[in-house]
């Protein structure tokens, strides 16, 4: 059984610990990893971390916020795709307030699975996550784990 955690990107103490919330609500039983800020991200993200599994990447998804306090969003994409030949190494789901017409295309462009705009209604949020634990830990397969001594 696959058991890989989700990696949430978020700097904000209230957003996440809603998000762990609503992960709960929706019965997600899986591990939860937290980075606040692009380098903590990317230092998770590196198959020398040591809770990479057999020198792959140990996340099954991740969550991204864009706004963070040493980058943006935007950043940790470019850095992940610079280290992986121009792609994403894992699902990236995009959760923040923004609802940017421009932005939303643009991070679709870069290569984003998803787009989640957080709704200010907690019940509402909670569905929304509901709807996220659904879709990428029941309804689809997710990519195998890769090994190897950098990035999938």
């Amino acid at each position: 059984m696959d058991s890989r955690a989700l990696l949430i990107v978020e700097d904000s103490n209230e957003d996440y610990a809603l998000t762990l919330w609503a992960l709960q609500r929706a019965g997600f039983s899986r591990p939860v990893r937290r980075a606040t800020g692009v380098a903590e991200a990317l230092a998770l993200l590196a198959p020398d971390h040591p809770d990479a599994v057999a020198g792959s990447l140990s996340f099954a998804v991740l969550l991204l916020d864009l706004n963070l306090p040493d980058g943006t969003g935007l950043d940790l994409l470019a850095a992940l795709r610079a280290e992986c030949d121009g792609v994403l190494p894992l699902p990236t789901v995009i959760l923040t307030s923004s609802n940017n017409p421009r932005e939303i295309d643009g991070l679709y462009r870069l290569g984003v699975a998803g787009y989640i705009i957080k709704p200010l209604e907690r019940n509402r949020f909670a569905d929304q996550i509901r709807a996220f634990v659904d879709y990428w830990f029941d309804a689809v397969t997710l990519p195998p784990l890769v090994g190897g001594g950098g990035p999938v």
